[in-house]
């Protein structure tokens, strides 16, 4: 509703209220105005369009998006997240964007096993993670490269992302990640 109504408001300025002060400027100013706006203008009208239609192409949205859009989302992400059936794994990342518009971010994950069956103390594991978020489709979609074992995991947007983490030769197990 409410990003139908600032939509809905920025139309009407652009497609009724401007041409109106155009030719209201022949009846009351001194000099006319005219609709030949300046190259960074039209740019930055580009810009704003091309955004509003990523962010609301999908038909939902949620905070976070509107808070990657605020900072650039050029920060360091973090991400949590638990692994298994019974959540015994722990994972942990700290990341940075890698792409433009890609919204990828990649670097080195951390499992710990933190399930009650362990021996000698937690096992711990390390490996890279790949993740790329896709604001068109509200997609998470990551690659986990853990002891040489290529795993691929995709989600869509909820709190946490939920989905089933596929390893070759291996049955996929459950995957819940948060994204800070």
């Amino acid at each position: 509703m409410s990003v139908s109504i600032a939509l809905g408001s920025a139309a009407q300025i652009a497609l009724f209220v401007a041409p109106a002060l155009v030719l209201l400027s022949y009846v009351v100013g001194t000099s006319p105005m005219s609709l030949q706006f300046w190259p960074g203008a039209v740019t930055m009208v580009m810009i704003a369009t091309v955004t509003a239609s990523f962010i609301t192409s999908s038909g939902r949205s949620a905070w976070f998006i509107g808070a990657l859009l605020g900072t650039g989302a050029s920060f360091p992400r973090q991400i949590l997240g638990y692994a298994g059936v019974l959540g015994e794994w722990e994972l942990t990342a700290v990341t940075e964007k890698t792409l433009g518009w890609a919204r990828e971010y990649s670097r080195p994950v951390s499992m710990k096993h933190v399930g009650i069956c362990t021996r000698d103390g937690p096992e711990e594991k390390t490996g890279e993670i790949r993740v790329q978020i896709s604001s068109l489709t509200s997609q998470l979609d990551a690659t986990l490269l853990v002891e040489g074992i290529e795993c691929v995991y995709s989600a869509r947007l909820s709190n946490p992302y939920s989905g089933m983490m596929a390893c070759r030769d291996r049955e996929a197990v459950p995957l819940k990640l948060w994204l800070k």
